[in-house]
């Protein structure tokens, strides 16, 4: 018998490890704050659901909204650490609520859109969606911010700070966007 064989490789090998259930049919509740951020983050589709086909979907988005609003600010304090003085208080006001106006600005075009799509998202759903889609981005640029803040109290260079925060934007919006593009897709929009 040949102990290197296709048996005793397969009976030493160590079993797989269980993975969280991708199953949104029957998703963990979302009651706490930290439990919508780590779902926002590991759990997308269980996020969506909540919004489609639960009655506290409204209550979820608000908690959405202001978490993207306090990352923005948080995000906005260390853009402003670059240049300092006023720019400590204007930039964090000027992100959190330059993403707020765009979210509400892009919210009816998107469920006239969605509805024109095929989809079966309510107005509840598609401000959901953007909900998530702006919290999902400001935490992302918030888990940037130690980076930001190294280069903003080690270089003078504007280019460099605008460059590296241009990168961070489009990597947060790119996620940001797949949140919205799966959720829209869950809910039956077609691209005809």
């Amino acid at each position: 018998m040949n102990p290197t064989g296709p048996t005793s490789a397969s009976s030493s090998t160590p079993p797989p490890l269980p993975t969280p259930s991708s199953d949104s049919s029957n998703p963990e509740p979302l009651t706490g704050t930290g439990s919508i951020i780590e779902a926002l983050l590991r759990r997308p589709a269980a996020v969506l659901h909540h919004f489609h086909h639960h009655p506290g979907g409204g209550r979820l988005a608000g908690v959405l909204i202001l978490a993207s609003l306090l990352a923005a600010a948080a995000y906005g304090v260390i853009v402003g650490s670059f240049s300092g003085g006023m720019q400590l208080w204007a930039a964090p006001l000027k992100i959190a609520g330059g993403l707020l106006l765009c979210g509400l600005i892009c919210l009816p075009s998107l469920y006239v859109f969605a509805c024109l799509s095929g989809s079966s998202a309510g107005f509840l759903d598609v401000f959901g969606m953007i909900a998530g889609l702006l919290a999902l981005m400001t935490l992302l640029l918030v888990s940037f911010s130690p980076v930001a803040w190294v280069f903003s109290q080690s270089t003078v260079s504007v280019g460099v700070m605008g460059t590296l925060h241009l990168a961070f934007w489009i990597v947060a919006t790119y996620f940001g966007a797949r949140f919205m593009y799966r959720g829209m897709v869950r809910l039956g929009a077609r691209g005809e």
